[in-house]
């Protein structure tokens, strides 16, 4: 509520909800994650573009946590998923 006015919500912002929903028992259905543990994957873009590394895990937040092959060691390196992409 702004000024007890309630707030506009965009049509495009309803329909993506609506469309997440489970059309009988109104549940919402989380998308499906879009890396799984080990998958490779490339970063796309930052510092480390180019480089392969391998996915570990989601850490919420719009973040993940993967592998990168660095001077001869794997270290886990944390960064916005999407500056990846399967390589």
């Amino acid at each position: 509520r702004f000024n007890s006015v309630p707030a506009a919500v965009p049509e495009q912002v309803i329909a993506s909800i609506k469309g997440a929903m489970d059309e009988t028992s109104g549940v919402y259905r989380a998308a499906a994650p879009l890396f799984k543990k080990g998958d490779a994957v490339l970063v796309d873009s930052g510092p480390f573009a180019g480089i392969p590394a391998i996915f570990l895990a989601e850490t919420g937040q719009e973040r993940v946590i993967i592998l990168l092959n660095m001077l001869g060691q794997q270290n886990r390196v944390t960064l916005k998923r999407d500056m990846l992409r399967l390589a």
